[in-house]
């Protein structure tokens, strides 16, 4: 099993209010249009799961398979070529700011490690931002 870790990023809410709104993807249409539309199209939510056309994987579905109160998101992946999971890990820091940090645990056949690996951990970092970005830009105003 390996793993990658993004590094923290800071949000400007709570830790609960981040948490929740990760815990209902619902929360994700907002952001439908920030998307790089060349990469990631078709997107649909409801309160588990989000799909989306990946260009040059295809259809893929992150489901919500673990819900840890104001603290962890966990996710798997259907019609994933690698057998996966994605956690969203939220820290307080102070008492109206928390921390994000993404991790992927991915059963990666050896063979293709090498190709992949820097593809998944880019994946992580980009995640990670686009999250924080979310949240940040949902509760500044």
């Amino acid at each position: 099993m390996e793993r990658y870790e993004s590094p923290l990023q800071p949000l400007t809410c709570t830790q609960a209010d981040a948490y929740a709104k990760l815990s209902d993807l619902r929360h994700l249409e907002a952001v439908k249009d920030r998307l790089p539309q060349d990469k990631m199209k078709d997107m649909v939510c409801d309160v588990d799961t989000c799909s989306v056309t990946v260009d040059p994987v295809g259809r893929l579905t992150l489901r919500i398979v673990e819900r840890q109160p104001e603290q962890l998101v966990k996710f798997g992946a259907d019609n994933s070529p690698v057998d996966f999971h994605l956690y969203v890990v939220l820290t307080e820091t102070s008492d109206n700011q928390a921390q994000l940090q993404v991790r992927i645990e991915a059963n990666i056949p050896f063979m293709i490690k090498a190709m992949i690996g820097g593809k998944i951990d880019g994946f992580v970092q980009q995640f990670a931002e686009m999250t924080a970005m979310m949240l940040n830009a949902s509760y500044s105003a």
